[in-house]
């Protein structure tokens, strides 16, 4: 049997695996993909590495390992944009490469969105796909359509807090802001914007203040928050205590004594 290094160098000559065809499934394709990608990592370094099947393992175990949403191919774009950002975060804090972050994007397909990317591969130029930025547009084109971004960027535009509480809110309006972000040049814009979707008393004081940044006009809105709750608690406890009635027992009747009788 050959050594194990002058199998990876040989490994390390080999070019790389072109698309799955109809007979390989593509999680087939995506172990022989990464194979290659650490086989041409030894190439690069001509230093000792352990065996292509434990890095391969490794990585993978490291990625399950954060428990990494799959994506089934939701029409909703919210549900795409977050599966990406949500993506990107885990890549970050693991060093992924750019092959990487695909191979384990496309690990996490399931569903309808795993038949899409079965034809897309097999159309595309070899190795046309295995950088990130080509994938994240070529997923953008299919799962989010032009005239579902532009609604988006309406809600965005009239987005109101209405009935919700400010974490909520906040919440809403930084998602939509994803879409929209082309409409908030600074600091200062994004600040008004949010400030018009306060409601009422909110708004009123966020807007006398005059805050420059998002995260002022933020905090200052949660603290004015908090105050009307308690006021609002307080004023009910006092209410509720005028309306109570002392409730009057009846007293009880003693038997007179046998000399009053």
């Amino acid at each position: 049997m050959p050594p194990r290094r002058a199998q990876t160098r040989a490994a390390a000559t080999q070019q790389a695996p072109t698309a799955p065809n109809e007979t390989q499934s593509i999680r087939g394709f995506l172990v022989s993909m990464m194979s290659w990608m650490e086989c041409q990592e030894w190439r690069l370094t001509e230093g000792s590495t352990p065996s292509i099947q434990e890095n391969m393992g490794t990585l993978l175990k490291e990625f399950r390992h954060v428990n990494p949403p799959s994506f089934r191919g939701e029409p909703d774009p919210m549900v795409e944009d977050r599966w990406r950002a949500q993506l990107e975060k885990i890549f970050i804090v693991m060093g992924c490469t750019k092959e990487q972050k695909v191979t384990l994007a496309i690990f996490l397909l399931d569903g309808e969105a795993e038949q899409w990317w079965e034809l897309v591969s097999r159309s595309a130029k070899p190795g046309a796909m295995w950088n990130w930025r080509a994938f994240c547009d070529w997923f953008k084109k299919k799962y989010f359509l032009s005239n579902v971004r532009q609604k988006k960027v309406k809600e965005f535009e009239t987005l109101q807090q209405d009935k919700m509480t400010m974490a909520q809110y906040k919440a809403h309006f930084v998602e939509l802001l994803r879409f929209a972000s082309h409409l908030i040049a600074d600091e200062d814009l994004k600040a008004q914007r949010f400030k018009l979707g306060l409601r009422g008393v909110l708004r009123s004081h966020a807007v006398a203040q005059k805050l420059p940044t998002y995260d002022e006009v933020v905090d200052l809105a949660l603290v004015i928050e908090a105050d009307l709750e308690d006021q609002l608690r307080d004023k009910d406890q006092r209410r509720d205590g005028k309306g109570k009635k002392k409730v009057q027992y009846p007293r009880p009747q003693h038997p007179l004594p046998r000399s009053q009788q």
